[in-house]
């Protein structure tokens, strides 16, 4: 697991990698990856055989965030996962590979695939505005 944090503000979670060897070595029930203030809730499960998840739902409540989080779940293939500080500049590359969690708090992201084929899970929290009001590239790139 690595927990990826600004220069600029030392104290900001910016980015967190969860690869699957991560998930593999966990404590029994779980880790809560994502800190309870954050929009984007992300949690690991070691789920037993006959293990029951209770029926349930999620009550309607009005809650407010300032911007996107995203989580990505590679599914299958690899990416390598460019991650960049609070004023757009690059603070490291990683792989990631099948199992593995890459998820952005704040701060910039660009992912390059490597290999076909290569799939993955995109988790934002929305609703989605469309790309005119939710995305803001860095350097140009289209």
């Amino acid at each position: 697991m690595k927990k990826i944090y600004s220069k600029i503000e030392p104290e900001k979670l910016l980015h967190f990698v969860y690869t699957k060897k991560d998930l593999d070595s966990q404590e029994p029930r779980g880790y809560n990856i994502s800190p309870e203030e954050m929009a984007l809730q992300v949690r690991t499960i070691h789920a037993k055989n006959l293990d029951l998840f209770p029926s349930h739902n999620h009550p309607s409540q009005k809650r407010k965030t300032k911007r996107t989080q995203e989580s990505l779940i590679i599914v299958e293939g690899s990416i390598e996962a460019t991650y960049f500080d609070i004023d757009n500049t690059e603070l490291g590359k990683i792989i990631l590979k099948s199992g593995d969690c890459f998820i952005t708090f704040e701060g910039g992201h660009k992912f390059q695939v490597l290999e076909q084929p290569t799939m993955m899970y995109e988790h934002k929290n929305g609703p989605y505005n469309g790309v005119k009001k939710d995305k803001k590239m860095i350097r140009g790139e289209q």
